[in-house]
């Protein structure tokens, strides 16, 4: 009897492998330290740029039991934020997920992502007064 072999590229499992990774790491809510959602995103961002598209994400997310933006939210942080440094930069400065979300806006630069994990350091204000801060920035701009 002749069987087919399977290659990565054709690998159906292959998706399910890296959800079983990412559910290993999934965080409980509320409690998870910055790392875990970093980790995820490196997983996710390194697999992406090989093969993934975004039908291999949403069906990761599917097998995670994430809505696909939790997950694009992941690999962002990582982009931005791409060394163990800068993770631990972030950290130090006490910010949670929350204010990760309000600083992946598109329009902010590197320099006023910065600024504000300084003033998030400094003031700690909630993820709302953040995000409002955010947006007061990008409208000043425009």
């Amino acid at each position: 009897m002749i069987t087919a072999r399977r290659t990565k590229k054709t690998s159906a499992s292959y998706p399910g492998k890296l959800a079983a990774d990412i559910k290993q790491l999934k965080p409980e809510p509320l409690q998870t330290p910055l790392k875990v959602y970093w980790d995820i995103g490196a997983r996710l961002d390194q697999k992406a740029r090989r093969r993934y598209g975004r039908q291999e994400v949403e069906l990761v997310a599917d097998r995670v039991g994430w809505d696909r933006s939790m997950l694009y939210f992941c690999i962002l942080f990582h982009q931005l934020w791409p060394t163990k440094e800068e993770l631990d930069r972030v950290t130090k400065r006490g910010l949670v997920f929350g204010h990760v979300r309000a600083l992946l806006h598109r329009k902010l630069t590197a320099r006023e992502r910065e600024r504000l994990e300084r003033y998030v350091a400094t003031e700690r204000p909630s993820i709302r007064a953040l995000q409002a801060k955010v947006r007061g920035l990008v409208r000043e701009r425009q």
